[in-house]
């Protein structure tokens, strides 16, 4: 009786122990995951998780090898609102993710590949993969700018408010993927609406990812 109990507090212990572990180092557990997904070295100030959340603070995506760039993305805040019965229901579901004060940089090579092409890739939908939904999709204060194969950098108007809706794995990301799922929808419409693409020479569309372009 005494050897089972004391094997149940060692258990506990080991137990609460991992889950303090896991606490203290979260942010570090979190720019691991993200570097994992993206493929790219990933820096992040702070991450702070609430019962109605998240939020992150200092995110920034280094570009690729072979980029002059420091960064392809940045923001100063990420608020993430969902609860635990969200993410775990099927479809996981995020009711509102707000970025404030971000930086996106495109930049081409001669072949007219961009970082971006690199970081999205190629990304196959997995069979059997979890279900995902992004109710809103909010970024406040984008500022875009495009560096060019010859160095010059061509700086756009800071974006006030772009807003996206229902953003799910219709988009042919699985859920482990979620994080290109949210950049490939933001490049979309940025190169759309800011006609971005005609810069780019010559064109090389992605066969992996069309929407993309």
């Amino acid at each position: 009786m005494k050897q089972t109990l004391l094997i149940t507090l060692l258990l506990v212990l080991c137990l609460t122990l991992f889950g303090w572990i896991c606490w203290v180092k979260k942010t570090g557990i979190a720019t691991q995951i993200l570097e994992k997904h993206l493929g790219v070295q990933v820096s992040l100030a702070n991450l702070d998780l609430s019962r109605q959340g998240a939020t992150l603070t200092e995110l920034i995506v280094r570009n690729p090898r072979g980029y002059k760039s420091p960064s392809a993305f940045e923001a100063q805040s990420i608020e993430i609102d969902t609860t635990l019965s969200e993410l775990r229901t099927d479809p996981l579901t995020i009711d509102r993710i707000e970025m404030t004060d971000l930086l996106i940089t495109i930049e081409t090579s001669k072949s007219g590949r961009t970082n971006w092409d690199k970081i999205l890739g190629s990304t196959p939908k997995s069979a059997g993969s979890r279900h995902w939904l992004i109710r809103s999709l909010v970024l406040n204060n984008l500022a875009v700018q495009l560096v060019l194969p010859n160095g010059s950098i061509k700086q756009y108007p800071t974006l006030a408010r772009m807003e996206f809706s229902n953003i799910s794995d219709a988009t042919g990301f699985p859920v482990d993927a979620i994080e290109k799922a949210i950049f490939n929808e933001v490049m979309k419409n940025l190169l759309r609406n800011l006609d971005i693409q005609k810069l780019i020479q010559p064109i090389v569309p992605l066969p992996s990812l069309p929407s993309l372009f």
